[in-house]
């Protein structure tokens, strides 16, 4: 039995080693009893019937009826597409746990605490770390935009950011909150990017260098990885001095 093969099954369907084999076993069989199954994934003869048992529960194998039992594997795109409904189940479930947390007095007393000390906080900057943790951080405060979303970024930067961002901003610029999109490094904005943010009200600018930042009111975030770096960094700021030249600097 092909050991890469059994390594990438096993992590790639959350599978243990035995489960791996015997699955293995039954897919080259076609179908088998408990003795063919042993001779062909060489696991243990007394632990064969347990794994079947545990591949049947996941949906791997099923028993064919008759004697003697003999089990066949479940075709290979109809355990996928299991697996998935089964992750999405698992996550709705998640999410109306997390939602019934949100009308708790327990997470009431969370966010008390949060903005009791933030108020607390030095004001000067904040570091952020992590492209998801960045991405969260600029969708929650451009929902709270009072006057103006400035986001400059390179074409590359745009790619990763817009798909999260777009109906934010969209809905933003719909209610009169002026939303501009800087295209770092470019001379030139690609078509269907123009064509996108213009048809949204937002309006957007060609900009050389490759700086790339948020201006969201008086707030600042200031992304400090690399375009390459596999992860951002970012300073966010509340500073109304440095917002104001920035934003200058782009009528320029």
């Amino acid at each position: 039995m092909n050991k890469e093969l059994v390594d990438k099954v096993r992590r790639n369907f959350d599978l243990n080693i035995y489960e791996t084999k015997v699955w293995l076993a039954l897919l080259e069989k076609g179908n088998a009893n408990i003795a063919q199954v042993h001779e062909l994934s060489k696991v243990p003869r007394s632990r064969i019937y347990d794994v079947l048992k545990s591949l049947e529960t996941k949906g791997f194998c099923v028993e064919k009826l008759g004697r003697p039992i003999k089990y066949v594997a479940v075709q290979p795109h109809l355990v996928i597409e299991k697996l998935k409904r089964s992750i999405e189940d698992q996550a709705k479930e998640k999410v109306g746990v997390l939602d019934k947390v949100k009308a708790s007095e327990e997470y009431k007393q969370l966010e008390s605490l949060y903005k009791n000390t933030l108020n607390m906080q030095d004001k000067i900057g904040t570091a952020i770390r992590g492209r998801n943790n960045l991405l969260t951080h600029l969708s929650n405060a451009s929902k709270n935009a009072r006057e103006k979303i400035i986001l400059v970024s390179t074409p590359i930067g745009l790619d990763r950011k817009l798909p999260v961002l777009m109906p934010i901003l969209a809905n933003k610029a719909r209610k009169g909150i002026k939303v501009t999109v800087g295209v770092a490094n470019s001379n030139t904005i690609p078509e269907e990017l123009r064509n996108k943010l213009q048809t949204s009200n937002i309006k957007v600018k060609a900009l050389e260098g490759k700086a790339r930042f948020c201006i969201i009111d008086d707030n600042i975030l200031l992304i400090t990885s690399s375009e390459q770096a596999r992860e951002d960094n970012a300073l966010w700021l509340q500073s109304d001095f440095f917002a104001k030249t920035l934003t200058g600097l782009l009528r320029k």
